[in-house]
């Protein structure tokens, strides 16, 4: 499972994590709920302003790679193969 999860990409993990906080979150304010508790809005919108700031960050991560070149798809290395044979 472990291996899977590490050949996963950067983004791809982002978006676990962020999906997996947010149904965590979900599931907390669900409980407070059931004890009549109140979540107070500034808290949800500052949870969600987070979320948002890691999918970002991993968006921005997973370029950077694609710009050093350190994520090469198998297809991107044959088309740059090719083209390198047809200079």
């Amino acid at each position: 499972m472990i291996k899977k999860i590490k050949a996963w990409s950067t983004s791809k993990k982002a978006l676990v994590i962020a999906v997996a906080t947010g149904m965590l979150y979900g599931i907390c304010v669900f409980i407070a709920n059931l004890k009549e508790h109140q979540i107070d809005s500034t808290l949800t919108q500052e949870f969600y302003s987070f979320v948002r700031w890691i999918v970002v960050a991993s968006g921005t991560i997973g370029t950077a790679k694609v710009v050093t070149g350190k994520n090469k798809s198998k297809e991107a290395e044959e088309f740059l193969d090719e083209e390198e044979d047809n200079e």
